[in-house]
């Protein structure tokens, strides 16, 4: 059975759920167990590397500029990936990107181990891993932008807490049952995504400090892709 070729990077809920809790997962074990800094969390590396340019840690403002450069990086190699498929009329792939990113973080997996111990954050050493895992994540941004209809971040949670604020106020100010219902709706969606960040922080802090936890993400992101890939069979994303 052929892919389809419908334009929008949609997924399920579930896999959607699982890029979320691999995102918190890495941006917790990189921030507790590598150096300070959010592979994912860009808000949170802003705030970061505004602080150190204030308190003049210029070497830990590296690490975070470091990560929000590889990060823009991710993003924009996986949109130009699905832009040069939209233009020549192919299916997207975002099944292929999951599985590149996957990949790439293995193989920040393998350089922290190889040259990184806990918290190595001083070293000059830990900028590969940095930029692996923060292009890897800016990969993800880009790879699933939808649930449904329902617009998603999966590297992220900021925009999902505020939107749950806006969707409950719109629920509240509704002139009908189905006004409310439709912006009811999204609240469990939304909800869900903020849990499997935190759920994925929390289980990074309580596992340890080995790089080898890093396979646990990238093996859930395999699963992501090949779930993603059957669903491209099936269904017309």
């Amino acid at each position: 059975m052929p892919l389809v070729s419908n334009p929008r990077l949609s997924s399920t809920v579930a896999i959607a759920l699982a890029l979320t809790a691999t995102a918190g997962f890495v941006d917790a074990h990189f921030f507790l167990h590598v150096t300070e800094v959010f592979t994912a969390n860009m808000s949170g590396n802003l705030v970061l590397f505004g602080m150190a340019l204030g308190e003049k840690q210029w070497a830990q403002g590296g690490h975070q500029a470091t990560a929000l450069l590889a990060f823009i990086a991710g993003v924009f190699a996986a949109s130009r990936f699905n832009d040069r498929h939209r233009r020549a009329e192919k299916p997207l792939r975002p099944d292929l990107l999951l599985g590149v990113e996957a990949t790439i973080l293995v193989l920040a997996a393998v350089w922290i181990g190889f040259f990184g111990a806990e918290h190595a954050g001083e070293r000059i050493l830990v900028y590969p891993a940095i930029v692996l895992a923060a292009f890897a994540m800016g990969m993800q941004n880009a790879a699933v932008v939808r649930v449904g209809v329902l617009a998603v971040a999966t590297t992220y949670a900021t925009g999902s807490v505020a939107r749950l604020g806006s969707e409950t106020a719109l629920a509240v100010g509704a002139t009908s049952r189905e006004e409310a219902a439709a912006h009811l709706g999204v609240i469990p969606v939304l909800g869900s995504m903020v849990a499997s960040y935190v759920f994925g922080a929390l289980l990074a802090a309580s596992v340890g400090a080995s790089a080898a936890w890093l396979l646990l993400p990238a093996g859930v992101l395999v699963l992501a892709a090949i779930g993603t890939h059957r669903r491209l069979r099936r269904h017309d994303l």
